[in-house]
């Protein structure tokens, strides 16, 4: 059957040769002969094993490629082919190990061998390792792995038990070419959809899409798309010859895949193309469909050479600087984001412009020699060089731009702590670079508890002398970045005083003195101007809130460039010395965030679908205007959105901070490069996932749209958590079968329904585009009057009161009781559930963290006792003024006369009266910093910040010889 090779000086090969040689010939066979030939040579499964294992170890190169080279089918063929016992799987496990054979695919062997894996026929109880997981892990088990096999038994199981994996069936049935676990599928009344007809065109299954077609699947622009994107020309000719439809994006995606027939067929027969073409083509470097485009007309824009640039095809960046194509400053900035260098060079050498930009991304993007080479040829940087290094961990580079005279500022260390990078932190503070309160809010917002710790206690913490000699106020603050560094009486102070420097806006607008909202950068007011009488708002920004002035730039600019009428107008902007004004239209509605609280107390909890379909329908207008102009919101909120007036029902768009130009339309998959953004911004309960990994296109802006659009109908966001780093993982995670539950959203229509599941859809590319969605069905049903024919007209159903919701409410009784049991237990204890609170784990910290956020309002980390107390009160709890004064008394154990994050957990670990033996233990190794074995005041001075105040705390607790070991610590607070 095969050709054996024979031994040296013609003597006849040994058994194990003969096997051996058989192996050999068995290189690049299809893997069903494989399989035969391996059992006819080798004479069953376990001397099979045994002699590809001892190939293996005997390091024959050949070996590895036979078995690594294999198919799934394949391996877990050879696995299941004779295997009668359990060492047979544990020999089969290890020669995968030695051939370094994926662990997902091992898993599967050990599940699927009958009788010696899981079997789901007996084992009712089983949870299958990794089967309702979206992302691999390294031995996770996906839905698309058992579709990919075939093996239906198991997959009837597994979507038994997780019926929320259902809607997935068919989609990666047809993407994969099982034509009949798609059948089996919809045997089920599996759902199916349009993109179930793009997932077959993707993977070149016209099979699967006659099928399918034949069966009333329904199909859209997208299956041209996907058949594009993968050069299947046969199945786009075909789909065009039944009628299905296309745009401009089947040009473009054949064009980024270099697919220069598929694009000459389509253009041939009348499909539409734009700018994105080109700029695809340029993206990936296919040169050759860059000038088919050019040469039959395809226009082209300044980005295209950005684009190109960011790509590292400098040929194609040549050939359209000679034909033409314009090119700004984000030709550079693309080339050093990239680290092309030699792309940079010729751009600058050609006389391309650059600015701050081109030197901070290439900082944040790790590329030193770009940086280097940027210096020498005098790039202009500023603060925001270290602030990207920072940004993304790279601490050699920001060690080279320091040591090289490049400035930096509180943003260094805000970057740094809002991404996890202790270390850089660390150095920059050992180093001079200054910090404030962003620090703490960003590692804390990111979850980063460590870098939150160590930031709050006393380890970068100026010393009181420096403090003083600064000016600032003397009173030890209980950790070294304070979340807000402005006193009381500094605000009062700043909103009294107008400087001089204010006259140039004053002579254009008498500005009133109250103060209409508050930011983080600035307040706004009132103004009227002087000479037309119109009223306008004022927002007035103190330049040294303003670490990064290009951001501001950028966003009057934008304001300046739109005009809709659902986006604010701005009317002038002045500067002095210390302030930006900015002068826009007044709208005196109040926010839409305030409106939806409103609407949660009435009967009906929520808009109606009418109601909540008009306003959807003005923000997508203002975001369909927005990416026509390139524009990516990238923070869409309800707190971002302002009524005109009290009475009426227009919307705008008031806040434009992190939006940016994009230059690329984007939404459908493989997309440039040049056309994503990777900056994670946003507000956590709307941010999309694609934006959480840094990787995400305008698309996010649908996202935001789709939770707001949940909330206005159910009055709660659909991914909700007690921290941000819970509400992120519920995002990644997305919609689930549970996210629309029956006493809510059983009187929501489907339309509805449909129209979310699609904004929040986890692929950034089969979401709508703002256009497709303001012609969506639930939206030209529900949208058509005019403003205020809108509760009346759609109240045709009796309001049905809305049931109380799980969620866990504040008692004010229970809260003042848990504050009064630590104002009444000894001061030492007190010290010690201070010491506790920050060493809490991130399930300890959940609920207290959920408390915490009722009082803190503003969110700026400090509480006052008058926000205490109006909690306590707004939650069923009458307190007077003795009594508040006792517990601010009892818990600011630091003497500031207000109540940080943790004062007030350690306040909420009062009801646990005694404290675990273990935990007292590590509180007290925590005070005993310098492990000297005993505590005294010294230590007790670290933490309360004077030996005046610890003495005053701790009273006779302490002993008058002033140590303390462990036992006397434990069992002081096991008598208190």
């Amino acid at each position: 059957m095969f050709q054996f090779n024979e031994s040296e000086e013609g003597a006849q090969p040994s058994g194990d040769d003969v096997k051996r040689n058989a192996l050999r010939a068995l290189v690049g066979l299809a893997p069903e002969v494989m399989l035969n030939a391996l059992e006819e040579e080798c004479g069953g499964i376990e001397q099979k094993v045994r002699v590809l294992y001892e190939m293996v170890e005997a390091k024959e190169e050949w070996v590895y490629t036979l078995v690594d080279g294999a198919s799934e089918e394949a391996l877990l063929a050879l696995g299941r082919h004779r295997v009668t016992n359990q060492s047979d799987l544990v020999e089969i496990s290890k020669l995968f190990d030695k051939v370094g054979v994926e662990n997902h695919v091992r898993e599967l062997l050990r599940l699927m061998v009958p009788g010696h894996g899981y079997d789901p026929k007996i084992d009712e109880n089983v949870r299958l390792p990794g089967g309702v997981r979206s992302s691999r892990s390294e031995s996770s088990v996906t839905l698309k792995d058992f579709i990919k096999v075939g093996a239906i038994e198991w997959l009837e199981w597994l979507v038994d038990r997780h019926p929320h994996l259902r809607s997935r069936v068919c989609h990666i049935a047809a993407r994969t070419g099982r034509l009949e676990v798609l059948k089996w599928a919809r045997a089920r009344e599996y759902s199916w959809d349009s993109e179930t007809c793009a997932d077959a065109a993707r993977g070149g299954h016209l099979d699967i899409l006659k099928w399918a077609r034949s069966h009333g699947c329904p199909w859209g622009e997208s299956t041209c798309i996907g058949a594009a994107t993968r050069g299947h020309l046969e199945i786009l000719q075909w789909a065009r010859d039944h009628g299905c439809p296309w745009s401009a994006w089947t040009c473009s995606n054949a064009a980024h895949n270099g697919h220069l027939d598929v694009l000459k067929w389509a253009r041939a027969n009348g499909c539409p193309w734009n700018e994105a073409t080109g700029l695809k083509a340029a993206a990936r470097g296919h040169l050759e469909v860059f000038k088919w485009t050019y040469s039959n007309g395809c226009p082209w824009r300044a980005f295209t050479c950005a684009t190109a640039a960011g790509g590292g095809h400098l040929e194609i960046l040549k050939y359209a600087r000679e034909n033409g194509c314009p090119w700004n400053m984000e030709t550079c900035t693309e080339a050093a984001r990239y680290g092309h260098l030699s792309v940079l060079q010729w751009a600058h050498a050609n006389g391309c412009q650059w600015d701050e930009r081109t030197c901070a991304e290439a900082a944040r993007c790790g590329h030193l020699d770009v940086l280097k080479w940027l210096y020498e040829a005098k790039c202009p940087w500023d603060g925001s060089t270290c602030a990207n290094a920072a940004y993304a961990g790279n601490l050699e580079i920001l060690k080279w731009a320091r040591e090289n005279g490049c400035r930096w500022s509180e943003c260094t260390c805000a970057s740094a702590a809002g991404n996890g990078h202790v270390a850089v932190l660390r150095w920059a503070r050992e180093h001079g670079c200054p910090w404030d309160e962003r620090t703490c809010e960003l590692a804390a917002r990111g979850g980063f508890l460590d870098i939150l710790k160590w930031a709050r206690n006393s380890h970068g913490h100026q010393k009181d002398e420096e403090r003083r000699a600064k000016g600032r106020d003397s009173r030890r603050s209980s950790s070294p970045v304070p979340f807000s560094t402005t006193t009381k009486h500094e605000v009062r102070r700043k909103e009294e005083h107008r400087t001089p420097s204010a006259k140039s806006v004053q002579l254009v607008y008498e500005i009133d003195g109250k103060v209409l909202g508050r930011g983080h950068y600035g307040v706004v007011r009132k103004c009227k101007h002087r000479e037309t009488g119109e009223v306008c708002a004022v927002k007035s920004i103190s330049k040294k809130r303003i670490s990064r002035p290009e951001v501001l730039k950028r966003e009057i600019s934008i304001l300046k460039t739109v005009e809709h009428p659902n986006i604010i107008k701005i009317r002038d902007v002045f500067e002095d010395s210390h302030h930006v004004f900015i002068v826009t239209e007044l709208c005196t509605g109040g926010e839409l965030f305030e409106r939806i609280i409103e609407k949660t107390n009435t009967a009906e909890g929520h808009y109606s679908e009418h109601d909540a379909a008009h306003i959807v329908k003005q923000v997508l207008g203002a975001i369909s205007y927005c990416h026509d102009m390139n524009i990516c919101h990238r923070d869409l909120k309800p707190e971002n959105f302002l009524f005109e007036t009290k009475d009426a029902s227009i919307v705008k768009i008031i806040d434009f901070g992190l939006a940016r130009v994009a230059d690329v339309v984007d939404d459908v998959a493989d997309r440039p490069r040049a056309s994503s953004m990777h900056t994670r911004v946003g507000t956590p309960y709307y941010i999309a996932p694609e934006v959480l990994a840094r990787d995400y296109t305008r698309a996010c802006d649908l996202w935001s749209i789709g939770v707001i659009t949940y909330i206005l109908l159910c009055g709660y966001p659909p991914f909700n958590g007690d921290s941000d780093v819970a509400i992120f993982e519920r995002v990644k995670r997305g919609l689930t079968a549970r996210s629309f539950p029956k006493e809510d959203w059983d009187e929501i229509t489907q339309p509805a329904k449909e129209f979310i599941q699609n904004l929040l859809s986890l692929d950034a590319s089969k979401r709508m585009t703002a256009k497709a969605a303001l012609e969506h069905p639930w939206i030209v049903a529900n949208a058509d009057t005019l403003p205020g024919q809108t509760a009346e007209v759609a109240a045709v159903k009796p309001v049905k009161p809305k049931k109380e919701r799980n969620s866990r409410k504040l008692n004010g009784d229970q809260l003042a009781n848990r504050l009064k049991n630590f104002v009444g237990m000894s001061r030492l204890k007190q010290v010690a559930l201070n010491v506790l609170a920050h060493h809490l784990t991130e399930k300890e910290i959940s609920e207290l963290s959920h408390i915490w956020k009722q009082v803190d309002k503003d969110r700026k980390g400090l509480i006052t006792i008058q926000q205490l107390r109006d909690t306590l009160e707004q939650n069923g709890h009458v307190c007077t003024e003795d009594e508040m004064s006792q517990v601010l008394e009892g818990i600011d154990t630091d003497g500031n006369n207000v109540i940080d994050y943790y004062e007030f957990a350690a306040s909420l670990l009062a009801r646990n009266q005694t404290i675990r033996d273990d935990r007292i233990k590590e509180v007290f190794e925590a005070i005993d910093s310098k492990n000297k074995g005993y505590i005294e005041l010294a230590d007790i001075k670290e933490i309360m910040g004077s030996d005046a105040h610890a003495l005053e705390l701790l009273g006779d607790d302490f002993p008058p010889s002033g140590k303390m070991d462990l036992d006397q610590f434990r069992a002081k607070l096991a008598d208190m």
